[in-house]
């Protein structure tokens, strides 16, 4: 789905929207780790700064639903759309961008964060993509909260055709979750820049670190399923038991695929080399020794 397409329907039905958002992430299966960063910033008693790439809000929507998370969304079209979804999933969404209303954005922000509410943004921008802006850290820093980096990939899902690769999970799909450990910003302005550059690395790092899962786990099940179609004993972990040196084979234990018996074929790639005949094996004659 196009990006033009989603903005008329958050537009017209921001609350069906909301609704489906809901229902779709009902039927993930979300997998959730590095909580334990997050707990370790509640029992400092300080709010939280969740800061995420663009594209990947869909996934985070439902995690801190009803919270009254403060979000901050642009005066952009997009933004129009974002806040319109986010309302009724029960978050308090704050207009302002770099360049549209940034003043008022951040000074509403900082209104929230007073009230004791935690804020949500992205660092990032279009003409910046995966690179932290210093509006993020100049907020920790008027407002005293932990910047706590937020991770999120799902597998499968669709990708809208935007600059940002907005992702939608598919029903029923694999969504992990990943918190990284807080920064927590100085009033120095040499650690200011230090904690700008420190968020954008582990952000960085997390994403790849999801990536990689997500990527990998397809390809353990291919070559398991690859496996069971074949019968390969290397695949199996079944290999054939070698006798000690100058010793007759006893038996040699065949790998098996289901219920179904190995054929001469198979067998004859298998253990030619150390019992002889496999046709003889496997009518229960006797082997030839082994010469040599």
């Amino acid at each position: 789905m196009s990006r033009p397409r989603l903005r008329f329907l958050a537009s017209n039905s921001g609350w069906f929207v909301a609704r489906f958002v809901k229902a779709l992430s009902s039927t993930w299966r979300v997998d959730v780790t590095g909580l334990e960063h997050l707990q370790a910033v509640r029992d400092e008693d300080r709010g939280v700064i969740f800061c995420f790439w663009h594209g990947r809000m869909l996934e985070l929507a439902a995690l801190h639903a009803g919270k009254d998370v403060g979000v901050l969304v642009s005066s952009h079209p997009d933004g129009v759309m974002a806040a319109k979804i986010v309302g009724p999933l029960g978050y308090v969404p704050i207009r302002g961008s770099r360049r549209r209303a940034p003043v008022a954005g951040f000074r509403a922000m900082l209104r929230h964060a007073a009230a004791g509410g935690d804020l949500a943004l992205t660092p990032d921008a279009h003409t910046d993509i995966h690179s932290v802006l210093p509006g993020a850290v100049a907020l920790a820093r008027r407002t005293g909260h932990a910047l706590v980096p937020v991770a999120a990939a799902a597998r499968p899902c669709r990708r809208v055709e935007s600059w940002d690769r907005f992702e939608i999970p598919w029903p029923g799909a694999r969504v992990c979750v990943r918190y990284g450990s807080a920064v927590r910003v100085a009033k120095a302005a040499d650690e200011r820049l230090s904690a700008s550059r420190e968020l954008g690395i582990r952000l960085c790092a997390l994403h790849r670190q999801l990536e990689s899962e997500l990527t990998e786990q397809p390809r353990r099940v291919e070559r398991r399923r690859r496996a069971t179609l074949s019968g390969s004993p290397l695949d199996h972990g079944c290999r054939p038991r070698l006798p000690p040196p100058g010793e007759r084979p006893s038996y040699v234990q065949l790998p098996m695929v289901g219920r179904a018996r190995p054929s001469t074929a198979r067998v004859a790639r298998w253990v030619p080399r150390f019992v002889g005949s496999p046709n003889r094996l496997l009518r229960g004659g006797r082997s030839p020794p082994i010469v040599g």
